[in-house]
């Protein structure tokens, strides 16, 4: 990281909106942290992510204080913290599609980021312009979704598809972090599947 600044709300969507528009496709990769990711490694994997995918176009990092200790204790904010930063994610993507309008924006979320994602699809379904038959979002991707599998069957599937045309999970017979956090939850997770 060579230059960090704080920017205005204005400025900040002004400089999004100049790197959309300047964007081969008018698009916008919005990457989601996980539990305990830090920003430079995520910024590398963002990089590399739209490398792989051949996909020219402005990354966003959102980043929630999801770097809690490695204990259940500290899994447990990280939780409640995801919970409580899904609403302003999907604040975000709301203002970025009414105001911005690209014409794609994929999402990508990773980990316990995908309960961030979840929420704030949540939050975005709660607004009658962003519920309707339009899709906001190009593609949704969940590796290693954190998230309760019955939650997101019973609630969040439901707004993900209206809201997006495409979602992507991918799961694991055997992530031990996915294991882990269902004992601690005491409830299946969508990215650790029986085979």
């Amino acid at each position: 990281i060579q230059d960090v600044a704080k920017a205005s709300d204005t400025e900040f969507m002004s400089k999004l909106s100049d790197a959309v528009k300047n964007s081969p496709h008018n698009s916008l990769l919005v990457l989601i942290f996980g539990y305990q990711d830090n920003f430079e490694s995520t910024a590398i994997k963002a990089a590399y992510f739209a490398y792989l995918s051949d996909v020219n176009t402005p990354v966003l990092l959102f980043d929630w204080p999801g770097d809690q200790p490695f204990t259940p204790g500290g899994y447990h904010r990280a939780r409640m913290n995801a919970n409580a930063s899904g609403p302003y994610l999907g604040d975000l993507l709301a203002k970025i599609a009414r105001e911005i309008k690209p014409a794609k924006i994929w999402v990508e979320a990773s980990s316990l980021g995908c309960q961030v994602t979840c929420d704030a699809f949540e939050q975005m379904y709660t607004h009658a312009d962003m519920a309707d038959a339009d899709t906001e979002i190009a593609h949704v991707i969940l590796a290693a979704p954190d998230v309760a599998k019955e939650e997101f069957d019973d609630e969040f599937k439901k707004e993900i598809v209206a809201l997006s045309d495409k979602v992507t999970a991918y799961v694991s017979s055997n992530d031990t972090a996915l294991l882990m956090s269902s004992i601690l939850d005491n409830k299946q997770k969508l990215g650790r599947m029986k085979l």
